[in-house]
């Protein structure tokens, strides 16, 4: 009988904070992305790349603004429901990365919810985007993971 009880009270519990008005519930922080190198090392030089990424925090913001617009026709491809089944080798941290996100920002829209496919799909449509203006930086990259 103790079982019943402690599963009943979870489940109210649930409800209340389902049933909790949107003006209560305060904005979730996204988690930060995964990191995939554990070890950092750390540079000499510390203060030259501080300047550096002042600088690249303002062109990111102003790459922010051209990336995060997109058109009718692009936001219907997403709307566009997703019917093969493909699969991703991912971390542990990926995914568990992939699975919080989705599930805050579900909690913050209006309407629906967020799935990890519609995360997945958005960054290829943002990779897309950027690969066509950074493609240089974008090969460095990689040739850095390899």
């Amino acid at each position: 009988m103790g079982m019943f009880s402690e599963l009943k009270k979870i489940e109210e519990k649930k409800t209340e904070v389902k049933n909790k008005p949107v003006s209560d519930v305060p904005p979730v922080k996204s988690p930060p992305p995964p990191v995939q190198n554990k070890t950092r090392k750390i540079s000499a030089k510390k203060e030259s790349n501080e300047e550096e990424n002042i600088t690249s925090n303002i062109t990111s913001n102003i790459a922010l603004v051209y990336f995060l617009t997109l058109s009718d026709k692009q936001i219907d491809e997403l709307r566009d429901p997703s019917n093969d089944v493909q699969t991703f080798r991912l971390t542990e941290k990926d995914k568990e990365w992939v699975k919080d996100t989705a599930y805050m920002l579900s909690k913050e829209i209006r309407r629906g919810s967020v799935s990890q496919t519609d995360i997945l799909r958005l960054s290829f449509l943002l990779f897309d985007k950027l690969l066509k203006t950074n493609k240089p930086e974008i090969i460095r990259i990689f040739e850095k993971i390899k």
